[in-house]
């Protein structure tokens, strides 16, 4: 049985419609004499139908139809009007009514039929609007999953690529780091030998020596020296990190000290963090992990770097010396349930709700340009998951937290 829930000021059309409507048993009439009661009526009991007249003591004409599809879009409209006039009837209808009776043509078949058709009408609509935004849905995740199969595609092409340029780079690498080594070796017994030059006695030797400005030359040698072996250890360490494109798996896994893997990363990217934030540790004594120690490194670099970035952001104190930096980056590790937890907290700008559902997702970058590469998180997830690890992430204007959960195997022996 449809429950119809008739808003009428006139109790005579009431009656009738009640009339009609009763005759069919297929209806059940509630009467409402004005739109705040029917509206009352509508929060109180459920309701399949709405039947209207557009002139009501509280409100009238089209404005009724907006407070009924306003309120309660769900229930459908079917609005009385004593005779048309200026197209109001029509207008109701485009402003979300479903049909309109006029009063003095009412029969029992008619009202009847419109108001079934009516609720008909409104549920395939809303099916249909239902089935559209399944429909938008399924597409945007199946244009998700083939711009993420492009982008794996993209990063399978990198890693081999990076897999070639480290491999090239590394052959006159080692020829250019064992020279510089060579080369220092010869610097030192040239300079024993020159001290022994008996500059005082010899006039052509001492005018050639502050000529060529040889007393700076044998100054600035070390200096030269030692930057260029600091250069070519930082290629090295380029070359390592390229390599990691082509990262496959775990091959080789020790007992680590995840802690001191911690305070190792902190070190190594101290020169990034120290104008930024201060880091506060909060260290459980942990049982070695099974793991790879270097990747890991670059999982905790990766996210410290990330955090450095949002307190940047939000302080704007790049590369400034402060006495004491607004930023905070805390580290926790404790054991829990047979894992290794490790947090990563920041009180930085926090992740937005639009970039956060891709934060994991190759070549995704906020960065501008020539800054990020959008790899690190990509990288970092695809670690922890071959540690049969998990990675997960809270965030909000206050900060963000990253969390890694790692499980403990048996245990290893010292």
């Amino acid at each position: 049985m449809t429950r119809v829930l008739l808003i009428e000021d006139n109790p005579a059309d009431a009656r009738l419609v009640r009339h009609l409507l009763d005759g069919e048993s297929l209806f059940e009439v509630r009467w409402a004499k004005s739109l705040a009661e029917g509206l009352q009526n509508l929060e109180s009991q459920p309701c399949d139908l709405v039947l209207a007249d557009l002139h009501l003591p509280d409100c009238d004409g089209i404005t009724i139809v907006e407070c009924l599809t306003q309120a309660y879009p769900e229930v459908p409209i079917v609005v009385l009007t004593g005779q048309l006039q200026d197209g109001l009837a029509e207008e109701a209808i485009q402003k979300g009514a479903e049909d309109y009776q006029e009063k003095d043509k009412l029969n029992d078949h008619c009202l009847s039929r419109s108001l079934r058709y009516a609720v008909q009408r409104h549920q395939l609509n809303h099916q249909i609007r239902q089935t559209c935004a399944s429909l938008e849905q399924s597409n945007r995740q199946l244009k998700d999953a083939q711009m993420k199969l492009v982008q794996q595609e993209k990063l399978a092409t990198v890693g081999q690529l990076s897999a070639g340029i480290a491999h090239e780079i590394n052959n006159p690498l080692s020829y250019l780091k064992s020279n510089l080594k060579t080369l220092q070796n010869y610097f030192q017994r040239l300079n024993e030998f020159c001290a022994l030059l008996p500059l005082q006695d010899c006039p052509e030797l001492k005018e050639a020596a502050r000529r060529l400005k040889i007393a700076l030359v044998m100054e600035d040698c070390p200096d030269v020296l030692t930057e260029s072996q600091d250069g070519v250890t930082r290629i090295e360490d380029i070359c390592q990190n390229l390599k990691l494109f082509t990262y496959q798996g775990i091959q080789e896994r020790v007992a680590a000290d995840i802690n001191a893997c911690l305070k190792s990363t902190v070190r190594v990217a101290w020169n990034a963090l120290k104008y930024q934030a201060k880091i506060e540790y909060d260290l459980a004594e942990l049982p070695p992990l099974l793991c790879s120690p270097q990747k890991l490194n670059q999982v905790f670099m990766n996210l410290l770097l990330n955090s450095v970035h949002a307190i940047e952001e939000k302080y704007g104190q790049a590369g400034q010396k402060v006495a004491e930096p607004q930023g905070r980056i805390g580290i926790q590790t404790r054991e829990q349930n047979g894992q290794i937890v490790i947090a990563i907290e920041d009180n930085g700008n926090g992740i937005s709700d639009e970039v956060l559902p891709h934060i994991f997702d190759p070549f995704y970058t906020t960065k501008a340009a020539g800054v990020g590469t959008g790899l690190g998180l990509s990288v970092s997830s695809d670690i922890v998951r071959k540690h049969q690890g998990h990675i997960d992430v809270r965030t909000s204007p206050q900060g963000t937290v990253f969390t890694l959960t790692f499980p403990l195997a048996e245990p290893v022996l010292n």
